[in-house]
């Protein structure tokens, strides 16, 4: 049976203690005047053709983790045009993704559409993810609206992780504003429970 990877959903595999209370921010970040590497101020990648396909299998793969092999496979199993053959991280096998979203108007109140190229996407198709910002002008004068690569499950408990990508608002708070801000492995990461970006590890959606 062939899948669609949506990058929002994925195994646990890191552990920080988090809540799953949504925290917003409805004020603008100061932080110094700096800018976030990764930011949003528009939904412009939504735009843009699906690239092609990355599965480095050839021939016939009989191993099951195989749902496909190239991008035509995926095409001429749903009629989207966006069909394509991916191989995500973990161990080798290639599955079909496609987009669930055109742009931020095809998502539901309060999730953003991360399209081709967005960080943490990692070839996936364009598909909803949860946040409080869509684009930068949503989190107020001189604000930001950053990708955050993990959220903790909602209703489970404080080691568990799911959601592999979300979008939230820069706060006056925050501890970090890029990765290199942070050492000893960790990334620059949303902390639904404090409401504000902190170093901290984070889940690898495998």
């Amino acid at each position: 049976m062939t899948r669609s990877f949506r990058p929002g959903i994925g195994c646990c595999v890191f552990c920080a203690l988090f809540s799953t209370a949504l925290a917003g921010c409805g004020s603008s970040s100061t932080n110094g005047g700096r800018v976030p590497d990764n930011h949003r101020a528009s939904e412009v990648q939504c735009t843009q053709t699906a690239p092609a396909g990355n599965c480095s299998c050839t021939g016939t793969c009989s191993t099951p983790g195989f749902a496909c092999t190239v991008d035509s496979e995926c095409v001429g199993r749903d009629a989207r045009a966006s069909g394509r053959c991916i191989s995500f991280l973990g161990p080798a096998g290639c599955d079909c993704t496609y987009d669930s979203c055109a742009g931020d108007a095809d998502c539901p109140s309060g999730q953003t559409c991360a399209c081709h190229g967005s960080p943490y996407t990692f070839g996936a198709g364009n598909a909803c993810v949860p946040g409080n910002c869509r684009v930068d002008a949503d989190c107020g004068a001189s604000g930001y609206c950053s990708p955050s690569p993990a959220m903790p499950c909602a209703g489970g408990g404080s080691l568990d992780y799911c959601d592999g990508l979300a979008y939230y608002c820069h706060t006056p708070k925050d501890r970090c504003i890029n990765d290199s801000d942070c050492a000893g492995g960790l990334d620059c990461v949303y902390s639904v429970s404090d409401g504000d970006w902190e170093c901290l590890a984070y889940a690898i959606p495998l």
